[in-house]
């Protein structure tokens, strides 16, 4: 892997024919169209987002977390695949669920003004009634970062019936995968895909 797109978000490329043993740290994503590589992501409550197409032309890994959502981390790894929109197959993994994830008003803020569409993933804690919107500085928020994986990865032109997604919680499942937000430790677990 030797190419780091030029992105807000790191991202990892596998292009050249060099040594295939590499070992790389703090990326978002990686992507390769080369055979017996293979691409992971770790994840503890983050969205693990494995990517392919329906000609098996390259497979992609995302860390799929709060900052690469909001960064497009997804867009620029479909960019990437030089794959036509609708034969790219997408799996969404396991990962904390809405209810479980609580953030603050500045979350809620930042992905509403990425997209309008965004407030349709979020839910205020708090059923009181507020007077105006200076109030909702101190409001906490559930978000559900799967939900907004999916949506972007429609939003990228995929169909809707080559997206996979994963039911299972992070939090909920902690006897299955790890969860930062419920145990406060930082065990990981991997999401794999390569091509044969």
């Amino acid at each position: 892997m030797d190419n780091i797109a030029p992105s807000a978000t790191n991202l990892h490329n596998s292009s050249s024919d060099d040594d295939m043993s590499f070992e790389y740290n703090n990326y978002d994503a990686a992507i390769t169209h080369k055979k017996n590589v293979v691409c992971a992501v770790m994840t503890a409550d983050c969205v693990p987002i494995l990517l392919t197409d329906t000609d098996a032309s390259f497979v992609a890994s995302i860390h799929a977390g709060r900052m690469g959502l909001a960064r497009n981390i997804i867009f620029n790894t479909i960019t990437l695949s030089n794959s036509a929109k609708s034969k790219i197959l997408a799996f969404i993994g396991p990962a904390i669920c809405k209810e479980h994830y609580e953030v603050g008003y500045e979350i809620f803020e930042q992905f509403v003004s990425l997209d309008k569409n965004n407030q349709d993933f979020f839910l205020r804690k708090s059923s009181v009634k507020l007077d105006n919107k200076s109030d909702l500085i101190n409001e906490k928020f559930n978000c559900d970062l799967s939900g907004i994986a999916k949506m972007q990865l429609l939003q990228c032109g995929l169909n809707p019936e080559h997206i996979f997604q994963s039911d299972l919680c992070t939090y909920c499942r902690n006897d299955l995968f790890y969860s930062y937000r419920k145990e406060q430790k930082t065990g990981r677990f991997a999401s794999l895909i390569w091509l044969e």
